[in-house]
């Protein structure tokens, strides 16, 4: 599975604004729930919870990420930041981008992979700063396509 079979250019928005990390959450939450067919509250609260053992940004990127019982596959949402979020990474760096991901919870070791991989597609500067500039969903999905395969980011294999 590559970041195309969880991710399509519906599933990009460009310039999310965002007034603190809860309402970040919350928004993306609001995007997951369709797809997903889990509540926005039970998505949030299962966001919520993982982030407050850690902040899962680092590198002006966070990965929102939990395992959701009662969820048939992955799904994720991919966002460009309106405006940079002070999200108290440990790297000092503000969010730009996010990449939320949900994954079904009797498949932990998916879910490692997938954050694995997406992490090893966004590693490269230049690629965070292509997805920073890019004007249209369909952009940031090539872009995101184009790490996945340098990456050779395989989400399940």
């Amino acid at each position: 599975m590559h970041v195309a079979d969880i991710l399509s250019p519906e599933d990009i928005t460009l310039g999310l604004g965002a007034m603190s990390p809860k309402d970040l959450l919350g928004q993306l939450a609001r995007r997951l729930e369709p797809r997903a067919q889990i509540a926005s509250a039970a998505i949030y609260r299962a966001l919520h919870k993982r982030e407050l053992i850690g902040p899962t940004s680092v590198k002006g990127v966070m990965l929102p990420h939990a395992p959701m019982d009662n969820l048939l596959r992955p799904v994720a949402t991919f966002s460009q930041l309106s405006r940079p979020l002070d999200y108290h990474a440990h790297d000092g760096e503000d969010v730009h981008l996010v990449f939320a991901l949900l994954w079904p919870a009797d498949d932990m070791r998916g879910l490692l992979q997938g954050l694995r991989c997406i992490c090893q597609s966004l590693r490269e500067q230049a690629v965070r700063e292509r997805l920073r500039r890019a004007r249209t969903k369909e952009e940031i999905f090539s872009i995101l396509e184009g790490a996945d395969i340098a990456a050779d980011g395989r989400l399940l294999d």
